[in-house]
């Protein structure tokens, strides 16, 4: 999810734990970022569905919502 590895994450985390502050040293965006395919309002919807159905795995919360929109058309 954040597109860091867990060697670099482990490191980051301990950073903050040594001073309080993280530093990454990647410097700035990448040069080639990816385009986004989702806003932001709808990810957040997309979290909250999966909170709400107790966190399924992908292909069955995406069955779940198919079901609502060609059920109930929401």
């Amino acid at each position: 999810m954040t597109g860091l590895s867990r060697a670099q994450l482990t490191r980051l985390v301990q950073q903050y734990r040594d001073s309080d502050r993280v530093v990454d040293g990647r410097g700035g965006t990448p040069r080639r970022s990816f385009q986004h395919r989702y806003a932001m309002d709808d990810i957040r919807l997309l979290a909250d569905v999966d909170a709400e159905l107790g966190q399924l795995a992908g292909p069955a919360t995406r069955k779940v919502m198919q079901r609502e929109y060609e059920l109930f058309g929401d």
